[in-house]
């Protein structure tokens, strides 16, 4: 700011001199706020190693789910092919079925329902069996396309080894099932994951240290005078009226928990 002096002499008693000086003052300064102690800086810590933790489940669940649908469109294609060729067996006893019921009918006229009859069953035996070539078909492109072969289905699949299982306990066999589960554990962190936000809703309305330093910088124009003073400083800032917001934010945070043991349940 421009500060202005004014100073008054007597020279002599019938005469009075007035004298005016003027001093600008140029001030610079910085201030520099650091806080100290946070509440909430320990619900975050550990909500980010729980983020961690989930994340690297969801990664482990889409490398799981991605080898199943390998496993479930190979398995698809192995049973249309079983499909097709009873299909094509059953289109076989069908048109022998026709030629004995039309030899019955050469012999018998009055079989000719018979005749009808089997005729309609090769019918639906052949229209069962274009179906099941069709699915065979898209079963194949399915497993071609996961593959990345381009489309290609000239391709031919071996029958697996039988499974086997060793004889155990259900209860161990659950526990075991349980810890293969990741979306299972990831809803179990999800639990933990909200009560550290709660954590965090209370530590923002906890009290807090806060340093700050004051540098000022004091020059006057026309002067030699130059200033120069610091100043350091602690405050504990507590929030004390919050308007309600502090309870809605805690009522919130709880119904969130509730939901995720819900989900977890």
């Amino acid at each position: 700011g421009n500060h202005v002096r004014a100073a008054f002499f007597l020279d002599s008693p019938g005469n009075s001199r007035k004298v005016t000086t003027r001093t600008d003052l140029l001030r610079a300064g910085i201030t520099w706020q650091q806080t100290l102690f946070d509440f909430t800086v320990f619900p975050a810590y550990r909500l980010g190693k729980l983020t961690d933790e989930a994340v690297r489940l969801q990664y482990q669940a889409t490398v799981r789910d991605t080898l199943f649908g390998v496993a479930r469109a190979y398995y698809d294609v192995l049973k249309s092919q079983a499909v097709v060729v009873v299909n094509e067996q059953t289109l076989e006893l069908a048109a022998e079925q026709l030629d004995q019921a039309e030899k019955r009918f050469k012999v018998d006229p009055g079989r000719r329902t018979d005749t009808l009859r089997a005729k309609s069953t090769l019918e639906n035996a052949r229209r069962t069996l274009i179906e099941s070539q069709a699915a065979l078909t898209l079963a194949r492109n399915t497993l071609s396309n996961i593959l990345n072969l381009g489309g290609r289905d000239d391709f031919d699949l071996a029958e697996p080894t039988a499974a086997k299982f060793d004889d155990e306990r259900f209860e161990a066999a659950l526990a075991q099932a349980y810890a293969r589960r990741e979306d299972y554990q990831i809803s179990a962190i999800a639990i933990k994951q909200d009560i550290e936000r709660r954590n965090q809703v209370r530590g923002e309305y906890g009290p807090r240290v806060v340093a700050d330093i004051n540098q000022n910088w004091d020059s006057y124009n026309g002067s030699d005078r130059y200033v120069n003073n610091w100043s350091a400083g602690l405050a504990l800032q507590i929030p004390i009226f919050t308007g309600g917001q502090r309870e809605i934010d805690m009522r919130t945070a709880q119904h969130q928990i509730d939901q995720a043991r819900l989900n977890y349940e």
